[in-house]
C-alpha cells in the first residue's frame, strides 16, 4: 500500500488525512469532519501488508485496538473507533485514536540528555502506573521502549502507546 495522502478520505468521508505521523505501523493525523477535532488514525504499514502471512496481522491489531478502547486512564491513549477500509483489494483495519501534540520519549530525550531525578520520577511513575493499569486489563504491551512513550507538549502527562 502506498500511504493515503493529505486530502483522503476514510470512513465514507468522516474522517479526512491532514498528514502522517510515522510509528510502527502508518499513524496519521487526521480530522474527524462530523466532530470538527483532530485524531490519530494507526494502520498497518506496507512492510506489515507485503508478508505472506498478512492475514494473521488483521486480527491482532483489531484486538489490540478492542483491548486498547477498555482502557481508561490519564496515561493511556483513548481509542474511539475501529473500521476497515477498502485499498484495492486488502481489507486495511484503521485505529481512531485520541490525538497527543508532543514528541516521543526517545526525541525528548535527544534534546534533553541526562535527565534530572525530579524530571525522571514522574515520567517512571506515570508509564509504571499506565503499565500496570493495561496489564489489569488483561492486555499486555508488547514493546515498551522511548519511541512508544509521548510527551505532551507543553510537557504534563507521558502517554502509553499500544503496539
Amino acid at each position: 500500500m502506498r500511504y493515503w495522502p493529505p486530502g483522503q478520505q476514510l470512513h465514507n468521508g468522516k474522517y479526512l488525512i491532514e498528514e502522517i505521523l510515522g510509528g510502527f505501523g502508518v499513524t496519521y493525523r487526521a480530522q474527524n469532519r462530523k466532530e470538527g477535532k483532530l485524531v490519530a488514525i494507526k494502520t498497518l504499514n506496507a512492510n506489515v501488508q507485503g508478508k505472506p502471512n498478512f492475514r494473521k496481522f488483521p486480527t491482532r491489531f483489531v484486538n489490540e485496538a478492542l483491548s486498547l478502547a477498555k482502557c481508561s486512564h490519564p496515561h493511556v491513549f483513548q481509542v474511539y473507533e475501529v473500521f476497515p477500509e477498502m485499498v484495492g483489494n486488502i481489507e486495511l483495519w484503521c485505529m481512531v485514536m485520541e490525538l497527543i501534540e508532543g514528541i516521543d520519549f526517545a526525541e525528548y530525550l535527544e534534546d534533553n540528555n541526562i535527565l534530572s531525578e525530579e524530571t525522571a520520577l514522574p515520567i517512571i511513575q506515570q508509564v509504571g502506573s499506565a503499565l500496570s493499569f493495561v496489564r489489569q486489563q488483561g492486555f499486555t504491551h508488547r514493546d515498551v521502549k522511548p519511541q512508544n512513550i509521548m510527551i505532551r507538549t507543553p510537557p504534563a502527562l507521558p502517554l502509553l502507546r499500544g503496539e
